[in-house]
Order: structure tokens, then C-alpha cells, then sequence
């Protein structure tokens, strides 16, 4: 082989590998959530009524007991918001 042809050979060579597409740059960051304490706590399960049991100490009991689970089911989705588990 020739010396020109071999020159030629590796300029195209060394061509070639310029016109690659590179390869993406990847960067992992560690971003730290801080979660405001008052997200961190529920309101807690009201008091079961006691006896006499009625149907007004009852009807009042539940509904303590389902603003209990909407107060503790906020948090927890403002808290998956901020953390990004939506």
C-alpha cells in the first residue's frame, strides 16, 4: 500500500469519527425536600361516644371521624406533591 493511500485512509478515518454525535451529558442532583412539620402530623381518631350511645353522638362521631381521614389524606397528597409522587 502506498503512503498516499494510507494517509488518506486515516485523514478519512479521523474525519469520520468527528462527525459522531457525542454522547449526552447525564447529571444526577440530590435535591432535599424539606417537609413542613405541619404536614407531618394528623388530627387524631375522635373519641368512640360514650354510653348512652345515641344516634346524635353517633351521627357526630363519624363525622370527627371522616374530617379526621380528610385532614390526614390532604397532608399526605401536599406532602406527594412536594416530593414529586403525584
Amino acid at each position: 500500500m502506498s503512503l498516499k493511500v494510507a494517509a488518506s485512509a486515516l485523514l478519512c478515518g479521523l474525519l469520520l469519527t468527528s462527525c459522531a454525535p457525542s454522547k449526552p451529558i447525564v447529571q444526577t442532583r440530590i435535591v432535599k425536600t424539606t417537609i413542613p412539620a405541619s404536614l407531618l402530623e394528623c388530627v387524631g381518631d375522635p373519641v368512640v361516644p360514650s354510653d348512652p350511645v345515641t344516634d346524635r353522638k353517633v351521627g357526630r362521631w363519624i363525622v370527627d371521624l371522616i374530617g379526621a381521614h380528610d385532614d390526614c389524606e390532604g397532608k399526605v397528597k401536599a406532602i406527594n406533591g412536594l416530593v414529586g409522587n403525584e
